[in-house]
């Protein structure tokens, strides 16, 4: 009964002693020698019972496709197209009723009455007084009612033809006989009119 327990501690003490030896030989490297040189591993290890993950597999070698929408080039604005001008007025042309052989530089204005019962009359008397103007000016024939201030400086003469008498005479019209240093024929009635407009007009006419 006492020799028992001995023999257990030794074969113990043997089974111990034969785990470690077998332990450092498998764990033993050499010292020296090419074997000694730790080589990097090239790939994922094969040895059973080996824990290490193998390395992650490379990248392709792509470009990556971006996924920003590119912000849109912005469109150019067209310059607006400047409306037409409207075209300048035409002036308005010299009169061509001249005869052939008028002087070309001489406008006539013809003044005529148109008032009262015989009122027609005074376009008859400015068509036959056109026909002799017409040999040495071009003219422009109209009532003498109808005349604005200012017109006769458009024209190198004017006539006026007196056939109603008493006819109203725009005042415009015997102002600028008046002032103007053109020459002026005035036929028929209705001078007193004139006279009137200035009084000292028998002093600068004599008459």
């Amino acid at each position: 009964m006492s020799r028992r327990p001995r023999h257990l501690i030794i074969l113990a003490a043997w089974v111990v002693a034969g785990t470690l030896v077998s332990a450092g030989v498998a764990n033993a490297t050499p010292a020296t020698g090419a074997a000694s040189t730790a080589r990097p591993s090239t790939g994922p290890s094969t040895t059973p019972g080996d824990s290490t993950l193998p390395a992650p597999p490379p990248a392709p070698v792509r470009v990556p496709k971006s996924t920003v929408t590119p912000k849109p080039t912005p469109k150019a604005t067209p310059t607006p197209t400047p409306a037409p001008k409207a075209p300048a007025p035409k002036a308005t042309p010299a009169p061509t009723n001249a005869a052939p052989g008028a002087n070309p530089r001489q406008r006539t204005l013809i003044l005529f009455d148109t008032t009262g019962q015989w009122g027609w009359l005074g376009e008859a008397y400015a068509v036959q007084t056109a026909n002799l103007v017409s040999h040495g000016s071009a003219y422009t024939m109209q009532p003498v009612a109808n005349y604005t201030s200012g017109e006769l400086s458009g024209y190198t003469g004017v006539v006026y033809l007196g056939s109603t008498y008493d006819e109203p005479i725009p005042t415009a019209f015997l102002d600028d006989v008046l002032a103007t240093t053109k020459p002026v024929l005035w036929a028929g009635d209705n001078i007193w009119q004139l006279t009137a407009r200035d009084g000292n007009f028998a002093a600068d006419y004599g008459w």
